[in-house]
């Protein structure tokens, strides 16, 4: 957690790592209504089809487009047993869909595939005659050589 401190008094603004527009006064985290008041306009810009980067802007943040993204993403904002609510569900739930929407639509979406089943073969036929060797890598070599054929234990 960053923490910067404002003065000599033992309040402290809380940054973008833990959630803009909070500060805690006392061991409580209450709203810093400057900052949220800010948090709140990258939400409404952002839902009138400003992009990330321009909506932080707007809004008074210096933030790349991955931090605005995050900012967008955290339920913290909607307030839970220790943060208080500084936006409302449906505003951060259509911010959200809005924010899939886009990245689909520029085709920004990982769809993960299902890893494909690797078969290695366990039973093996040979056609050597039995030497004997000193050497066990000779012996390898000499083994690996004669292998006729190669099996699967399901086969």
């Amino acid at each position: 957690m960053w923490i910067k401190f404002s003065g000599g008094d033992k309040e402290a603004v809380r940054t973008i790592a833990q959630g803009q527009g909070y500060k805690i006064v006392d061991g409580q985290v209450v709203i810093f209504e400057e900052e949220a008041a800010k948090v709140r306009m990258v939400f409404k810009e952002y839902l009138t089809g400003t992009s990330l980067v321009a909506s932080a802007k707007k809004a008074g943040f210096n933030m790349t487009h991955s931090s605005v993204k995050r900012m967008l993403k955290k339920k913290i904002y909607l307030g839970d047993d220790y943060y208080p609510r500084i936006i409302d569900e449906d505003t951060f739930y259509k911010a959200n869909k809005m924010l899939e929407d886009r990245a689909r639509k520029l085709g920004r979406v990982k769809v993960y595939k299902p890893e494909k089943e690797i078969k290695i073969p366990c039973k093996f036929s040979l056609n050597a005659k039995k030497k004997s060797f000193n050497d066990p890598f000779e012996k390898a070599r000499y083994l690996y050589q004669h292998i006729e054929s190669e099996g699967f234990l399901d086969e």
